[in-house]
């Protein structure tokens, strides 16, 4: 087949698509449920809470019986009760909406890669590899094909949401201890991390984990980075090689 052949295209449409989509998922989570979660607001309901329980419990206040500090250190803590589920909550929904922004792009990065191939590629099986390679395996035939990823400021972040997403969905395991190894700001707080970072790291398990709005943010700007960044058309000759594990699925192809 000859080199000039455009082996891989990424058309601006589906391009200017993929990003508007992103783009939007993520307006709409902002919007829908990120404003929902305002700290202020969350502490104004516990507030309100806490007021509510304190007038139930004072319809039953016997001054022979009840101590009203009590009463008040009752309320006070159901407030307090309310604050911290509402927090707990928050960053559910904050790793629910990471995860999915994080497994439909990898998504879309498999299905552009298979279409693209099966334009030159008859083998199924390569097809099917692709979708079951690692992530690592992905990155390293982008790197083939010649976007570099791991070289870009963004990657970072892409990474460590990647660990991110699995450590919240498997629990202690590998990622826990690359997560704690590469980014121990997602574990430990700056302050633990200054006293004794070792010891801090040492007890941290999936527990530990922390998400917030601008980690968010950033992993969301990232992934807008990463489609800008793919190149339009890609010719055989321009791919440096095929990794073994496609050539492994296809031996039956190869790049000159």
């Amino acid at each position: 087949m000859d080199s000039s052949y455009t082996a891989f295209h990424f058309w601006s449409g589906h391009r200017r698509h993929l990003i508007d989509e992103h783009n939007f998922f993520v307006s709409q989570a902002r919007e829908r449920l990120f404003s929902k979660f305002d700290d202020e607001e969350m502490k104004s309901a516990a507030e309100a809470h806490a007021d509510e329980t304190w007038e139930g419990m004072g319809r039953h206040f016997d001054p022979d019986r009840h101590d009203p500090g009590d009463f008040a250190e009752q309320a006070y803590e159901a407030g307090m009760d309310l604050y911290l589920s509402l927090c707990d909550m928050r960053e559910q929904v904050l790793f629910a909406i990471l995860v999915s922004i994080f497994h439909r792009w990898e998504k879309e990065i498999r299905d552009w890669l298979v279409r693209e191939m099966q334009h030159w590629l008859p083998d199924e099986t390569a097809f099917r590899r692709v979708w079951s390679s690692s992530f690592v395996e992905v990155l390293n035939l982008l790197k083939d094909l010649g976007l570099d990823v791991r070289e870009k400021p963004y990657y970072k972040a892409l990474d460590a949401c990647r660990l991110m997403v699995n450590v919240h969905k498997h629990g202690d395991g590998k990622s826990l201890d690359d997560l704690k190894r590469r980014y121990p700001e997602l574990i430990a707080s700056e302050e633990e991390i200054g006293q004794d970072r070792e010891l801090a790291l040492l007890w941290k398990d999936h527990t530990s984990l922390q998400i917030s709005v601008e980690q968010f943010e950033i992993v969301s700007d990232a992934i807008v980075q990463f489609w800008n960044d793919l190149p339009e058309t890609i010719t055989l000759g321009e791919i440096k090689k095929l990794p073994k594990w496609l050539l492994d699925a296809a031996p039956s192809m190869s790049v000159k």
